[in-house]
C-alpha cells in the first residue's frame, strides 16, 4: 500500500511539473520570443527586456541576411540546390563554419522563421501532440510570406518522389558500405550519361560538385568485383571461418566469465536495496515515523532498485546468448559452401545482405580500400572497440599473382585488407 501511495505521489509530481514547463514555453512562444539555443542563419540571437526579465529574440545580421534572401530569390528562380551549394562554396560563404549542403540549404529554405514567424511545438509524431505555437511578426522578416509559400511549391514539385526514378538504386552491391576516407562521406552509385558505365561517387562531390573532395570516381563493376573475389577467396574458405570461430568462441567464454561475476555482484546489491525498502515499509506501519520523513529514502531506493533490475536482466540476456552452441566443423563446411553459391549466383538483394554480413565497411582513400571484415555469427559478445583479429596484406597488380600474409593478432572478429584496385 505504501508502495503504490509513494510511486502515485512522485508521478504525480513529474507530470505537473512538465506540464508547467511546457505550458510557460507556449506562452512564452506565443508571445514571439525565441526559444531556440541558436539562432538560424542570417539572424543573431539577442535578449530584450520583459518586465522583470530577459527574453531572447531574433534581429537580422547585417553580414549574413543578405545572402539569406540571396537562396531565396535563386530558388525562386529554379535553380537547384546543389547549384546554390557550389555557387556558396566557390566564394567562401560558409554555414557557421561549415561547407553548405543540399540538406542545409533545405532546412533554410523551409524554415519559417525567415518569415519573421516564432513556431513553437511543431513535431513529426502523431496527431495526439498540440498544435504548434505560432507568432507572426515575431522579428524583422528575411524573406516574404509570399515568397516563402511560392519556394516552398517550387521545392515539392522539383522533389524527386514527384518524379518517375531513373533508376534502382539495390543494383549497386556495395552502397551504403563503401566510405570516402577524405571527408568521410559514404559513397553513392550513379550511372553514366552514356548509360554504358555507373560508378561511385563520394558523396561530397555529390552533393558540392567539383572541387569539394580530391576523392576519384570508382568504377562500380571493377570495384564490385574486386570485393566479391576477395570475399570468396580470403574469407569464404574452411580455415579462415574455422579460426574465426574459435577465436570468438574462445572470446566468448572469456566474456561469459566476467559477466558472471557482474550478475552475481548485481543480484547481491539487489537483494540488499530490497531489504532496505522491506525495513522502511514496515517502520512507517509499525512506528511513528511518518510517510513525509521516509519518502525520500524510500524514493531513492526505489530508483536504485529500478535501475539493478534492469542491469539484472540485461546481464542475464548477455549471458545467456554467449552460452549458445557454436557451429561445428560440418556446419561451418555447410554455411561456407551455401555462402559462395549464394555470392556467385544470388539475386542483387541476396547478395547485397551477404556481402553485409561479411564487411563492415571499405573505406577508399586514395589507391587503396581498407576492408573492415567481420564473421556472420550471433555474438553480441565480441565488442567492435578492439584489435583486429587477422590482418590481410596484400600486395602486387590488380588482377595479377598476390602474396597473402596471414597473420593471427589478439582475437576479435574484425580483419583489415588494403585492396589496391584503383590503377
Amino acid at each position: 500500500l505504501m508502495e503504490a501511495i509513494i510511486e502515485s505521489v512522485d508521478e504525480f509530481y513529474s507530470e505537473n511539473l512538465a506540464q508547467e514547463v511546457t505550458r510557460g514555453m507556449r506562452e512564452a512562444a506565443s508571445r514571439g520570443f525565441f526559444l531556440s539555443s541558436k539562432a538560424p542563419f542570417g539572424y543573431r540571437r539577442i535578449k530584450v527586456q520583459d518586465g522583470a526579465k530577459e527574453r531572447p529574440t531574433l534581429e537580422v545580421n547585417p553580414d549574413t541576411g543578405p545572402i539569406v534572401k540571396e537562396i531565396f530569390e535563386k530558388s525562386l528562380r529554379g535553380v537547384g540546390l546543389k547549384e546554390i551549394a557550389a555557387d556558396l562554396n566557390e566564394r567562401g560563404i560558409t554555414n557557421k563554419g561549415k561547407r553548405w549542403q543540399r540538406t542545409s540549404l533545405h532546412y533554410v529554405l523551409t524554415n519559417e522563421a525567415y518569415t519573421g514567424t516564432a513556431v513553437w511545438g511543431k513535431t513529426t509524431t502523431g496527431d495526439k501532440e498540440p498544435e504548434p505555437v505560432r507568432a507572426e511578426g515575431a522579428w524583422e522578416a528575411l524573406v516574404s510570406r509570399e515568397m516563402f509559400d511560392a519556394v516552398q511549391k517550387g521545392l515539392e514539385e522539383r522533389a524527386p518522389k514527384k518524379r518517375q526514378p531513373a533508376r534502382v538504386g539495390s543494383k549497386f552491391l556495395l552502397s551504403g558500405l563503401l566510405r570516402c576516407g577524405v571527408c568521410g562521406k559514404p559513397y553513392t552509385g550513379q550511372g553514366a550519361k552514356s548509360g554504358k558505365f555507373s560508378y561511385y561517387v563520394c558523396g561530397t562531390l555529390l552533393r558540392e560538385g567539383s572541387g569539394s573532395c580530391t576523392a576519384r570516381y570508382l568504377h562500380a563493376e571493377r570495384v564490385e568485383s574486386c570485393i566479391v573475389d576477395t570475399i570468396r577467396g580470403r574469407i569464404l574458405n574452411d580455415q579462415t571461418i574455422t579460426e574465426l570461430v574459435v577465436l570468438v568462441a574462445e572470446e566468448i567464454d572469456s566474456l561469459a566469465g566476467e559477466l558472471g561475476g557482474q550478475l552475481h555482484a548485481v543480484e547481491a546489491e539487489l537483494a540488499d536495496v530490497r531489504s532496505r525498502l522491506e525495513r522502511l515499509y514496515e517502520a512507517l506501519e509499525t512506528t511513528d515515523l511518518t510517510m513525509q520523513a521516509l519518502s525520500p529514502r524510500i524514493l531513492k531506493l526505489r530508483q536504485r532498485e529500478d535501475q539493478l533490475a534492469a542491469a539484472q536482466e540485461d546481464a542475464a540476456r548477455q549471458l545467456q546468448q554467449r552460452r549458445a552452441d557454436l557451429p561445428s566443423t560440418a556446419e561451418i563446411g555447410e554455411y561456407i559452401a551455401d555462402f559462395r553459391e549464394f555470392l556467385a549466383e544470388g539475386s542483387i538483394p541476396e547478395r547485397k545482405a551477404l556481402i553485409r554480413n561479411f564487411v563492415e565497411s571499405i573505406e577508399v582513400d586514395d589507391r587503396d580500400a581498407i576492408l573492415t571484415y567481420t564473421i556472420p555469427m550471433p555474438s553480441d559478445g565480441v565488442t567492435r572497440e578492439r584489435t583486429p583479429v587477422l590482418d590481410f596484406v596484400q600486395s602486387g597488380p590488380l588482377f595479377g599473382p598476390r602474396r597473402t600474409e596471414l597473420r593471427t593478432v589478439s582475437p576479435i572478429r574484425y580483419l583489415r585488407q588494403p585492396l589496391r584496385f584503383l590503377g
